[in-house]
């Protein structure tokens, strides 16, 4: 049996500012999830430590999930297996 790779990354093919933007937003529902749960934990000894730090997570996952719903549409396949190393 052959999978038909084209086929298959018909699937991926709609994208458009608007998938981007319910991306980001799930991602934001779970990131102040975790947020929520580290600043009741009190691992963090200030409030603008936290926020710093918070912030540099919350650009980063923004940046990386924008190139990667960028290059979705190039090969949907192999992006999934690079990204879930990272």
């Amino acid at each position: 049996m052959q999978i038909n790779i084209y086929r298959l990354q018909a699937f991926f093919m709609p994208y458009d500012f608007m998938h981007l933007l319910r991306l980001w937003g799930v991602m934001t529902c779970f990131l102040l999830i975790f947020a929520l749960m580290v600043i009741v934990m009190g691992l963090y000894p200030s409030a603008r430590q936290f926020w710093k730090i918070q912030s540099a997570i919350l650009v980063g996952t923004y940046l990386v999930s924008g190139i990667g719903f960028l290059f979705f549409h190039l090969n949907a396949l192999l992006l999934i297996g690079i990204l879930s190393a990272y």
